[in-house]
């Protein structure tokens, strides 16, 4: 209830009329009041692959490629171009920066500001972030 999928990308680049979108992977659930932005590049796509979670009021903004069985937890929000492997988890709370990607099996600690890549396997938390023991 209250999801909004497809809406034009809060990118100053993109032009009204452009042929864009989203995909979203078989089992995929998207949870009240979560906002997915279509692609700001021509025949581009935002993605979320099969079986992934975005709970309640988690954004992905334009562009983003989310693998499979990604979990994404309350008030998680990725901006433009961001890239999640496959089975990792992003807890709530938490803001991505651009073209940030998060290896797979990565996890985001909740409260956690990330504004550089997540190699895969490890935890990262806090704000500055750090690697998580």
């Amino acid at each position: 209830m209250g999801a909004v999928i497809g809406l034009p990308p809060q990118d100053l680049k993109w032009k009204p009329g452009t042929p864009s979108g989203v995909r979203i992977g078989e089992g995929t659930v998207v949870r009240e009041y979560a906002t997915i932005h279509r692609a700001s590049t021509p025949d581009g796509f935002t993605v979320l692959r099969q079986d992934c979670y975005l709970m309640a009021q988690g954004r992905i903004a334009h562009d983003c490629q989310i693998g499979d069985n990604v979990i994404m937890t309350g008030y998680a929000a990725l901006t433009g171009f961001v890239q999640v492997g496959d089975r990792a988890v992003d807890l709530g709370l938490t803001g991505i920066h651009q073209f940030v990607r998060i290896g797979t099996l990565a996890m985001v600690s909740g409260c956690s500001r990330i504004g550089q890549d997540v190699p895969p396997y490890f935890i990262v938390e806090a704000i500055p972030p750090r690697f998580a023991a």
